[in-house]
């Protein structure tokens, strides 16, 4: 919840997706936060050593995620000096505190106005392609396929009535299987044509989701303006598994996917 004064860029930050107005998210909204955007490849290790001594007559903490723990909360990591550089990618939802989600939700709205009529029994449902399909993640993300999409939607029509289904991807292409599918029992509308802020913006009206393995999408469900809502997520999102993985509140429905 502590505000950040600087936030470190990376290759794959700027746009990582077919959409490559995803690099609207780590700039614009960073920015609209009050940090300061750095591309890291401009701040050597050496630099940041010699501008922590120079001006504190301290090294600065340098404090890395422990590898394969990304969804894991690390109580009481907070930095012992005036500059402190953190690594990694802290999607507990211990991390995201209340204020900040307001003062973020806040910032993407005024970036990105909406004209939204959801309805209190439709579906935000998002499907991430894209680079999850590339060789190089196969051992680290898992492909959730159609039956788990399917079961989702069932699993909220067993306890309310769905209105619209409106289906969200960053590769409509790649999901046509799917959207014929989910079409075929539900009505649907596809979320098209949109930059990646006004998807983001669309997702955090929703009450009720069923979503994927994607950081973008579960920022959506964590946006929600309703806590009291159905929103079912994968219960294996990752090939490598986090025993202690804190990335889901409470609430939030996990069905298989395997």
């Amino acid at each position: 919840g502590a505000d950040a004064s600087l936030f470190l860029m990376g290759d794959s930050q700027v746009g990582d997706t077919k959409d490559k107005a995803k690099r609207n998210l780590v700039l614009e909204i960073p920015q609209r936060l009050g940090m300061a955007v750095v591309d890291k490849k401009q701040i050597s290790r050496s630099f940041r050593y010699i501008f922590c001594k120079a001006f504190y007559g301290k090294e600065k903490l340098n404090w890395r995620e422990p590898k394969d723990q990304w969804a894991v909360f690390f109580e009481g990591v907070h930095g012992k000096y005036p500059v402190n550089f953190y690594y990694g990618y802290f999607q507990s939802h211990h991390y995201i505190a209340e204020p900040f989600k307001q003062r973020l939700k806040t910032v993407l709205r005024a970036l990105k106005p909406v004209d939204v009529a959801v309805g209190e029994n439709d579906v935000a449902l998002h499907i991430r392609r894209g680079d999850f399909l590339n060789p190089e993640n196969a051992g680290l993300i898992r492909t959730v396929g159609l039956d788990y999409y399917l079961n989702g939607l069932d699993y909220i029509r067993q306890r309310q009535t769905i209105g619209t289904v409106y289906i969200f991807s960053d590769d409509f292409a790649a999901i046509e299987k799917e959207i014929a599918a989910i079409s075929a029992e539900y009505s649907v509308r596809l979320m098209q044509g949109q930059s990646v802020l006004e998807d983001m913006n669309w997702l955090t009206y929703f009450k009720h989701y069923v979503v994927g393995n994607s950081t973008f999408a579960w920022w959506g469900c964590l946006l929600s303006d309703h806590q009291d809502g159905l929103v079912v997520v994968p219960q294996r999102p990752w090939v490598q598994e986090q025993p202690a993985a804190s990335q889901y509140l409470p609430h939030w429905v996990q069905l298989p996917n395997d």
